[in-house]
């Protein structure tokens, strides 16, 4: 549900930037907005985000594991138990949204930085906000590696997809995240974990 609230969210935030004011956002109503970034380097960019990478991907795979994984696993599963055992799940929901907040803004900053544009009409659009929810349902929701497996594969598909097609790209999207949910529906990876010797589930 916060995936789908969020994905309508995306949207109520682009039209509101456009109906800012002038002294906002530029003239140019919602338009690209140029970055000047002095000192920019590829290279410096790609170290950088591979270290966000797995910063990210670090803190999920410690988290699950963590007393807070725990309690967030007893909410999902059952929230009325999980309270009855003295569960804050408020507090453990509102800490969750945070933290994969600012993961997202950190990300979205790193998306700025390196292209050195901010276009409100690009990065609110839906196809842009089902992106995310795509890999986490196609790669397995509670998994820390999944995701990442399913953003590799997928965004390199995406990426010819744009270049031949850009119209079959969404759609491509929405196809693949029906299937995955009636036939995997745990996602790619607990397929692919069955043939990783010694490995976990949830890895």
């Amino acid at each position: 549900y916060f995936g789908i609230v969020n994905f309508g969210l995306a949207g109520i935030i682009g039209t509101l930037i456009y109906e800012l004011p002038s002294w906002v956002i530029p003239p140019s109503g919602g338009g690209p907005i140029q970055l000047i970034i002095p000192g920019f380097d590829q290279t410096l960019s790609y170290v950088v985000m591979l270290l966000v990478t797995l910063f990210s991907t670090g803190t999920i795979y410690w988290l699950k594991d963590s007393r807070v994984g725990r309690a967030l696993t007893a909410i999902k599963n059952d929230e009325d138990a999980a309270k009855m055992l003295g569960v804050n799940a408020t507090l453990y929901k509102v800490g969750a949204f945070a933290l994969s907040s600012f993961l997202a803004g950190l990300t979205g900053a790193l998306y700025g930085w390196y292209g050195g544009i901010v276009d409100v009409s690009s990065v609110f659009r839906a196809t842009f906000a089902l992106i995310p929810i795509t890999f986490a349902v196609v790669g397995g929701l509670g998994t820390a590696i999944g995701p990442v497996v399913a953003s590799i594969i997928l965004y390199s598909v995406s990426f010819q997809l744009q270049i031949s097609n850009p119209y079959i790209a969404p759609m491509a999207y929405g196809a693949l995240l029906v299937i995955v949910v009636v036939a995997m529906p745990n996602g790619v990876w607990s397929i692919l974990a069955k043939y990783v010797k010694g490995r976990k589930m949830w890895l």
